[in-house]
């Protein structure tokens, strides 16, 4: 951000000159992208588009264009999804979620801006084992610094689970994208593909109805934690359709069975979370945030 207030690629739209679909595999480094995007390198690819690493030659920054496949940008409704996740996105400006700019159009080709924030995913993390308690409960505490933010704004996001959660070298936590309206009708997640995507770390409610509020990321929260502390999720099965089963029904093994040294009231933080009932929950990602806070002071270093 500079002294205007607005961020790198912030109002830019359109490319004036329209230009063929850009396939990604050709964009070697120091390749010029709309005669304003240096490009440095390919990061990352998922199944809706490859994420390209870039100098923003007018700010001087580097920031990260997720450019759609092909397929995806020729869909219509997909084209439509992520626009208006970008209006969603927009409202909550907090160091705790990765900022979204802006949706650019370089002829056939569609891309989001994004900002750059050199990390890792904490799911890559955790295939190491269980993290340190007092280093476990700051990201968690800062997860929920972020998911209020966004809760604070009437969103609640779609698919938290490990990987949907950035940290960097210097303990910088950020959370990623998938922020949707609460209880809004066209966006709850009842499509199967969503939920068999995230059945480690989806809410009962979710399996039931469809449905989202803020307890259901409270809940996720609590798997999270769960396998941040343990070295493993509360729920393991062959297919996706028994864990959803397990959430529903509600009888993991209590933490403290499988790392004894965690203290009682870390067991009772993630339990809590936990809860099949979301009445019987933290009802708020700050309420969560608040209870970190003491557990923290209480935790040896």
């Amino acid at each position: 951000m500079d002294e205007t207030g607005l961020h790198p690629t912030d109002g830019a739209v359109d490319n004036p000159d329209p230009e063929p679909f850009i396939e990604v595999d050709t964009l070697e480094p120091g390749a010029i992208v709309a005669k304003r995007y240096r490009v440095m390198r390919l990061m990352d690819r998922d199944a809706i588009g490859a994420e390209v690493l870039v100098e923003d030659m007018i700010w001087g920054v580097e920031i990260v264009l997720k450019f759609l496949h092909r397929h995806v940008a020729s869909q219509e409704s997909t084209l439509q999804a992520f626009i208006q996740e970008l209006r969603q996105a927009r409202q909550i400006v907090h160091e705790n979620v990765l900022h979204m700019y802006d949706v650019l159009i370089f002829g056939a080709s569609y891309t989001l801006s994004l900002e750059h924030f050199p990390s890792h995913r904490l799911a890559e993390e955790l295939k190491q084992g269980p993290l340190n308690p007092r280093r476990g409960l700051r990201t968690a505490w800062d997860v929920c610094r972020g998911l209020n933010a966004a809760h604070q704004v009437g969103l609640v996001h779609r698919e938290l689970t490990p990987s949907h959660i950035v940290l960097n070298y210097a303990g910088g936590v950020k959370v990623v994208r998938n922020f949707v309206s609460i209880n809004h009708d066209e966006e709850r997640v009842s499509a199967e593909d969503s939920l068999l995507h995230m059945a480690t770390y989806v809410a009962p409610e979710h399996v039931r109805r469809g449905t989202l509020d803020v307890r259901a990321n409270v809940y996720s929260l609590g798997v999270i934690m769960y396998e941040m502390f343990t070295g493993r999720p509360p729920y393991v099965a062959d297919d996706a359709g028994t864990l959803l089963l397990q959430h529903v029904e509600g009888h993991p093994t209590p933490p403290r069975q499988l790392q004894p040294a965690l203290s009682a009231e870390l067991e009772r933080l993630i339990l809590t979370a936990m809860a099949v009932d979301p009445a019987q929950r933290f009802q708020s990602a700050d309420d969560v945030r608040r209870h970190i806070v003491t557990l923290f002071q209480q935790t040896p270093g």
